[in-house]
């Protein structure tokens, strides 16, 4: 995609939640374009995921599924999503709430001992423990965008990260290994990044499909309110 129509889409979408991880991609020039002016399908690779603007042709989102491996998401305006489901058999579609921060965070010192890092390259020690996709994701996360992590007698157990960012947004993304979870670490994790970001000008959007009600009311504990919907449509490969 060439860097003017890289511009002509940007001066297009407002730097609001809807568009955090589409507009951070633009930014970057990590995607592909399909289609035409404000009409079209964004393939991110890096993030497996496909944004659809508009409502382009259901050819253009068949050039952009050509030759995909392994699980991706498609994310497009929530009224649209079952229209793109019918295109797309095989595919799981749910509404994603999308939130953001109404006040600073303050969350209980987690329930275990555990030291809370910002880490800034990807290391074995930080990686080879990980199950997969998780080791793929924050092996791609670390030293690109900021990370932090929670160890717990020296294992990287849980994380928080910015997945995206734009001029003013970030899009925050936490997880926790399964053996770690309900402790707190990924609330201790999140305050650090927000307020890190915060001191960067940027105001975190917090993601999460209906049927994870963990997260939502992780994202309610921590001061997040909802802004906007989307539809976001899974395959597994």
């Amino acid at each position: 995609m060439s860097s003017r129509t890289r511009r002509r889409l940007l001066a297009k979408l407002p730097d609001v939640p809807r568009w955090c991880e589409t507009r951070a991609a633009l930014i970057e020039g990590d995607c592909e374009l399909f289609g035409a002016g404000s009409d079209c399908v964004v393939r991110i690779d890096p993030h497996r995921l496909l944004s659809v603007i508009g409502k382009p042709l259901p050819a253009e989102l068949g050039r952009a599924r050509a030759g995909l491996e392994g699980a991706w998401t498609l994310i497009c305006a929530a009224e649209e999503g079952e229209r793109w489901a019918e295109l797309l058999p095989g595919w799981t579609l749910e509404l994603a709430v999308l939130h953001e921060l109404g006040r600073m965070p303050t969350v209980a010192a987690p329930s275990i001992p555990a030291r809370i890092e910002r880490v800034t390259a990807p290391s074995p020690r930080l990686l080879d423990h990980l199950p997969q996709p998780l080791r793929r994701e924050i092996g791609v996360v670390a030293g690109r965008y900021p990370l932090f992590v929670a160890w717990v007698e020296g294992r990287a157990v849980a994380f928080c990260y910015a997945g995206s960012t734009t001029e003013s947004l970030w899009d925050i993304s936490i997880e926790t290994l399964a053996d770690y979870q309900r402790a707190g670490l990924a609330a201790a994790c999140a305050v650090r990044a927000v307020r890190y970001m915060k001191r960067l000008g940027r105001r975190p959007v917090w993601g999460a499909v209906e049927s994870n009600v963990p997260s939502l009311r992780l994202a309610a504990k921590l001061g997040f309110y909802p802004v906007d919907r989307l539809a976001v449509l899974e395959w597994d490969g």
